[in-house]
């Protein structure tokens, strides 16, 4: 008998089955990944990240479970659709993608087979304001909520990038946010 990881949850165990993707420099391949998203399609969408003479694997490898490679969007930049320093990927209800940059203290959007739209966001640490934008999670009604790192701190926003709320906690005590980096709603 061989032996197999496994992770078990309150109702189901997960074994391990396969892993997809490429650790090379074009193509397929992805380079200090840092998020995937899976889309509605079930492709899956991996924000990869690299220091700057590698600046090229700044991009969104796109493939399914079964390693079927559908090409790359993003890249090196500061225009529509380029990333500095990608560190986080979600979809809206209309599968829109949404990426943040934490360099550029903005969020990307993309149409979900990677065309760029448009991108929001302005460097700061007034309300609605970003600094080191990092996860990203939408709610049920589509706010998106954003990890506002360097401002300690978790904002939401519509998806057009209108400020809905700040949540500021105090700098000290048991409730502090310090660096608060990923996220989930």
């Amino acid at each position: 008998m061989t032996a197999s990881p496994s992770i078990q949850s309150n109702t189901e165990i997960l074994r391990y089955s396969h892993t997809v993707g490429l650790c090379v420099m074009q193509d397929r391949g992805f380079m200090f990944p840092v998020d995937t998203l899976v889309a509605e399609d079930g492709r899956l969408h991996t924000v990869s990240r690299a220091y700057f003479a590698a600046a090229a694997q700044l991009r969104v490898t796109v493939y399914d479970t079964e390693s079927e490679y559908y090409g790359v969007y993003g890249g090196f930049g500061d225009e529509v659709g380029q990333f500095k320093w990608p560190t986080s990927i979600a979809s809206d209800k209309n599968g829109r993608i949404y990426i943040s940059d934490e360099q550029l203290n903005r969020i990307n959007i993309f149409e979900n087979d990677g065309d760029p739209i448009s991108y929001w966001g302005v460097e700061g640490s007034g309300k609605g304001e970003l600094l080191g934008p990092s996860g990203l999670a939408f709610d049920a009604d589509d706010n998106l909520f954003v990890s506002d790192q360097l401002n300690n701190r978790i904002q939401k926003f519509s998806k057009n990038g209108l400020v809905m709320d700040d949540f500021r906690i105090a700098k000290d005590g048991d409730a502090a946010l310090n660096l608060p980096w990923g996220l989930t709603v």
